[in-house]
């Protein structure tokens, strides 16, 4: 189990250094953060992820002093059906969960309201990896129950959504207001994640954009080239 763990780690993300515990040691290894804070896209849908949880000097010798409460990736892009699997980045000492915002008194919904909620409930990393497997298409932000406060949260998107489809919402929508019950750094967290997700939609529209103004240069040049054979041949 914890070198299946390893390898899902190691394909995920590679680079800066965190901590794996093989056979009751702790060892080190590669991790990239910058580049894990977002995996995927609505044109790169994964069909399998692994979310990693930190905290501030996380994994002693690993080197992950000065880092915050976070997940990594922070936003992640799945195929409908797949199963995310969280587990932790060393520091066996910290517990952390995987809960989403399913909607209490004191929370907003933030997951498609056809879709249940999860909670794993705080574990620390002895335990085996919390895993939830997403059916229904749409936008689900989560965050850690130990951690709330700091603004430990994450956002998966599941399957072909948009802005125009029904499980956009409320995940994209719902108001997060100052005067939310939430602590500050959650209610800037949010945002910050919607942010995230809405730039992804703006890259592959510009993407497609380009590919039209391409494809019409190239539509032109071949003409060009074309008066200019028959030109020469008269």
């Amino acid at each position: 189990m914890v070198e299946l763990v390893r390898r899902s780690f190691l394909k995920n993300v590679a680079g800066v250094t965190a901590a794996a515990t093989v056979a009751g040691c702790t060892q080190p290894v590669a991790l990239n953060m910058p580049s894990s804070k977002l995996v995927g896209g609505p044109d790169d849908l994964q069909s399998e992820l692994t979310v990693y949880m930190y905290a501030p000097d996380n994994g002693g010798e690993a080197g992950n002093q000065g880092i915050p409460f976070m997940f990594r990736p922070m936003v992640g892009f799945v195929e409908q059906g797949t199963t995310v699997t969280w587990t932790h980045a060393g520091n066996e000492s910290v517990l952390h969960s995987s809960t989403a915002f399913g909607g209490t008194s004191s929370d907003p919904r933030l997951i498609p309201t056809d879709a249940k909620g999860w909670n794993s409930g705080p574990f620390a990393a002895k335990k085996d990896p919390y895993q939830h497997t997403f059916e229904t298409p749409g936008v689900y932000v989560y965050y850690c129950m130990p951690h709330k406060n700091f603004g430990m949260a994450g956002i998966i998107v599941v399957g072909d959504v948009g802005p125009d489809d029904p499980g956009w919402s409320p995940g994209m929508t719902e108001p997060i207001r100052s005067d939310s019950p939430l602590s500050p750094e959650m209610t800037q967290k949010i945002p910050e994640l919607r942010g995230m997700v809405e730039k992804q939609y703006e890259t592959t529209g510009q993407s497609e954009q380009q590919q039209e103004i391409d494809q019409s240069n190239r539509k032109q040049e071949t003409g060009q080239s074309n008066r200019q054979q028959e030109g020469g041949s008269s």
